[in-house]
């Protein structure tokens, strides 16, 4: 049988020990089908007592014919910007929680890629955009905005790029697909946004003034009309 993946890198989401079990069993899965398996240093930290081929994702990603990623959908984002260079063919595994690009199942992972391994799959192309931000000739940030694609409903969302300072957040907005493959970008920018939270603190300082200030307490008065009250009993 020939296989449509060779050499396959496995990714897992960083700093999730939880994501040894299943990236071992389809690491079995993949060379008991005949396949080379590669694994990236943080992702072979969590994977112990394994024979598998460790290297560096900028060395594995020219040797590989398929990345597959497990985790969300950040991790998917993250990876697929560090490959995108290389034009590897990615796929995500849902490491179980909510996930729109990661959109195979933990629990199917098995089969799915199977008949991905038969040559059952169908190709499609995204793209990438980084915004370079230049001020006086210089490289002041990169905004980095993406489209997130919902599977089941088949529609999408748009993430912007932010870049926040005190001077005002500036955003980058990817629109919709225009002709000839462009797509339209949209560039905000809100000045002084971060100041609205000094409305939080005049509101707090102005509840502690009036609190330090024994006439304005609800219940004072109250209190020292009983009081006199008592010392009128008394006497």
């Amino acid at each position: 049988m020939t296989l449509a993946f060779k050499t396959i890198a496995l990714i897992g989401k960083y700093k999730s020990p939880e994501i040894a079990e299943p990236l071992l069993e389809l690491a079995r899965f993949l060379q008991a089908c005949g396949v080379r398996v590669l694994l990236d240093p943080l992702t072979a930290a969590h994977v112990v007592r394994n024979n598998l081929e460790v290297l560096p994702l900028d060395q594995a990603a020219p040797l590989s014919d398929l990345a597959i990623v497990i985790g969300g959908d950040g991790t998917m984002l993250n990876i697929a910007r560090t490959l995108a260079p290389f034009e590897v063919a990615l796929v995500g595994v849902n490491q179980g929680r909510l996930g729109f690009l990661t959109d195979i199942s933990i629990h199917t992972m098995l089969q799915t890629i199977g008949d991905m391994l038969d040559g059952k799959f169908v190709t499609e192309s995204r793209m990438l955009l980084a915004c370079q931000v230049m001020r006086g000739g210089e490289e002041v940030t990169t905004l980095e905005p993406s489209k997130r694609e919902f599977t089941v409903e088949r529609s999408s969302t748009t993430e912007a790029g932010i870049h926040a300072g005190w001077r005002g957040d500036l955003y980058a907005v990817l629109g919709d697909q225009l002709k000839d493959s462009a797509y339209s970008v949209r560039l905000y920018f809100n000045p002084l946004v971060r100041f609205i939270w000094l409305g939080a603190v005049v509101m707090f300082i102005g509840g502690a003034l009036s609190l330090s200030d024994r006439r304005l307490r609800i219940g004072a008065p109250k209190r020292a009309k009983a009081l006199g009250q008592n010392l009128a009993a008394a006497k």
